[in-house]
């Protein structure tokens, strides 16, 4: 299965409606939009300064953004359901996905390679109705949580950085809502990826 199809499946069986938030064609996405004020955080803390960790989550991404022609090489049809995923830059991606049946949630990790070295892991967690919300937590490659994420029915995105208190997301901080939405980074015009081998 195509990269891009996994993707959209994820979004399709969470209800996140519409996967893709960014025109840019990013991929991995755990949700639909972005929304939310400058407003969080506590005793009038400058919400900026409680959103500092997605500086370090932008970097990561953006250093290990995918380029050039891709191979997907599914490795199984029922849950877990795996998808490997090699690009020419050398930049490889593990998506695995889980259904739980009894918590009624979907589970999507995306483990982002450059080279043979592990750049993060993003896993998110989406919930059935009536909520429809999502949770995320990016961890570096030492398994160390950069920040963790919720997305409620409105969209609106609260973003808890270690050691900060929880902050409704706001792109005004000068960051994308890729930080907040995406598994890892496309290029706007990259192909779709082909059939393949790939190993992760």
């Amino acid at each position: 299965m195509h990269a891009r199809t996994v993707c959209l499946l994820f979004a399709i069986l969470t209800g996140c409606g519409g996967g893709k938030s960014k025109t840019d064609g990013s991929g991995g996405t755990g949700s639909g939009g972005t929304g939310g004020s400058a407003a969080g955080g506590a005793g009038g803390t400058d919400p900026c300064a409680n959103l500092a960790c997605l500086q370090h989550v932008n970097d990561l991404m953006v250093e290990c953004t995918v380029g050039g022609s891709c191979v997907s090489q599914r490795n199984s049809v029922s849950f877990p359901m795996t998808n490997a995923i090699c690009y020419d830059n050398g930049v490889r991606i593990m998506d695995t996905q889980m259904s739980s049946v009894v918590q009624a949630n979907m589970t999507d990790t995306f483990e982002v390679k450059k080279g043979d070295m592990l750049c993060y892991t993003r896993t998110f967690v989406s919930f059935d109705p009536p909520n429809y919300a999502v949770d995320s937590v990016m961890m570096d490659a030492s398994g160390t949580t950069l920040v963790t994420t919720h997305k409620d029915i409105n969209n609106v995105y609260t973003v808890t950085c270690p050691g900060r208190p929880p902050t409704k997301f706001t792109t005004s901080c000068g960051l994308p809502d890729t930080v907040v939405t995406n598994g890892y980074l496309v290029p706007a015009g990259s192909p779709l990826c082909t059939d393949g081998t790939c190993i992760f």
